[in-house]
């Protein structure tokens, strides 16, 4: 006898399952565990590559942005943005066995003073607005009444008789880097002092951040420097307050505090600073007899050196190899470079505010569940999965652009969110599935 089929909406009767297909969606705990395990790595390794650096007394993080090639990768992006980074205020005179006179070198300490001196006569025909030295120069260096050095301060007064500021190195040192705890102040290594001598003479200290994509403003625990009350300034915001003295108060600087979190800035390509790099021994004229060069009168300046000096911030520094050099997120740099690039930054607004870092796990959690919703919840549908991921990275991005242009806050859930998911492909390619195969029949 023919059997009439069961009505459309009777239910499957017995303990048959559905299969994979019509599971109802729901989280497995292995998300939180990701995710706790994302945030440790992140957080773990990058504190322990810290201490690493700062045990060995170096000031960069090699180390942790090898580690982290996506945390570089994601800070060259959002900080590109909106405007593409330039040299518009800086120009560079670079001081190296290609670049320098012969004899005149890093090795060769009092002598090179003696052709800073020469070098910063001839610049003050040229008319800068601000001659930053990134160079610490040690009181002790060279001898007492030591020419070259009295001849670095005859330089540093042509300068400021021709209305030119001028922003000097000083360094924390060494010692007290490396000393240990309980310190409260830290005090500078002890310097050529170019006042009352020299009066627009300002003082900045060169130390610089670990983490190289943030500018140092202030420095809340070391000794005060020349025409500093209070923690002293670094070089790059001493540079850029001589050139711009309004700066606080007009832009992202304003209201910022000595103790406020450091910013993150946005880096000028490689490269791009060669069409603004002067050789040092353009700065200087011929002459007979030793040294063979000496300061340029006002009309044996070339007009491509006055070009690229009047009215900008010059930068004077050394490049050299093995010495002051720093692994950024646009590859090696000199020091003095480092410097040109966060003056650039402070000068051109380009700062961006480090925001609370439970804003960071945050971020990067809700990102990581949208993507475990997604994952799980299409998962017999891949095409639309991958449409539905394109549409979280798509808005993540976008919130993101916001965040940093319109409101200059560095929100950064990538690590932490980005980690969490490769865990969770990774889980997914050991962990064999457990749902029945289509067609298969439990007993």
């Amino acid at each position: 006898m023919l059997r009439s089929p069961p009505p459309k909406n009777s239910k499957p009767s017995g303990t048959h399952r559905p299969n994979a297909g019509s599971r109802k969606l729901s989280f497995p705990r292995r998300l939180l565990i990701h995710f706790a395990v994302a945030c440790a790595l992140t957080y773990g390794l990058e504190f322990w590559l810290h201490h690493v650096v700062e045990a060995s007394g170096q000031s960069h993080n090699v180390l942790t942005q090898s580690l982290f090639g996506l945390a570089t990768f994601y800070h060259r992006l959002v900080t590109a943005i909106p405007r593409k980074p330039s040299p518009r205020f800086t120009t560079l005179i670079t001081l190296s066995t290609k670049s320098s006179p012969p004899g005149v070198s890093l090795f060769n300490i009092c002598r090179e003073r003696q052709f800073l001196g020469e070098a910063l006569k001839s610049l003050s025909h040229a008319q800068p607005s601000v001659v930053v030295i990134d160079k610490y120069f040690g009181a002790a260096t060279c001898p007492k009444d030591d020419p070259g050095t009295l001849n670095l301060i005859r330089g540093v007064q042509a300068l400021c008789a021709g209305h030119t500021a001028v922003v000097v190195g000083r360094k924390v040192t060494d010692d007290a880097l490396t000393g240990g705890g309980g310190i409260t102040t830290y005090p500078l290594d002890q310097s050529v002092m170019f006042a009352p001598a020299a009066t627009c003479v300002t003082e900045g200290v060169t130390n610089i951040d670990l983490d190289l994509r943030r500018v140092v403003l202030w420095w809340p625990n070391v000794q005060p420097v020349l025409s500093s009350q209070g923690p002293p300034p670094s070089l790059a915001l001493a540079a850029s307050l001589a050139s711009s003295p309004a700066l606080i108060s007009n832009g992202r600087l304003s209201g910022w505090a000595p103790e406020s979190p450091r910013p993150y800035v946005s880096f000028v390509e490689r490269g791009q600073f060669d069409s603004h790099n002067v050789a040092a021994r353009d700065i200087v004229c011929g002459a007979g007899g030793d040294p063979g060069w000496r300061e340029c009168q006002d009309d044996e300046l070339s007009q491509s050196v006055r070009g690229l000096v009047r009215g900008r911030v010059v930068v004077v520094g050394e490049d050299v190899a093995d010495y002051d050099r720093h692994e950024t997120v646009v590859g090696d740099l000199p020091g003095y470079i480092l410097q040109a690039n966060y003056i650039e930054s402070l000068l051109d607004d380009r700062l961006i505010r480090p925001v609370p870092e439970v804003l960071n796990v945050l971020a990067g959690l809700m990102f990581f569940v949208a993507f475990e919703y997604v994952a799980w919840g299409y998962h017999h549908k891949r095409l639309n999965a991958l449409k539905w991921i394109v549409i979280l990275v798509a808005g993540t991005g976008l919130i993101i652009y916001l965040s940093v242009t319109l409101f200059g806050y560095y929100l950064n859930p990538a690590t932490i969110g980005l980690l969490a998911v490769l865990l969770r492909l990774a889980d997914m390619g050991l962990v064999p599935s457990r749902e029945p195969r289509a067609g298969s029949i439990r007993r």
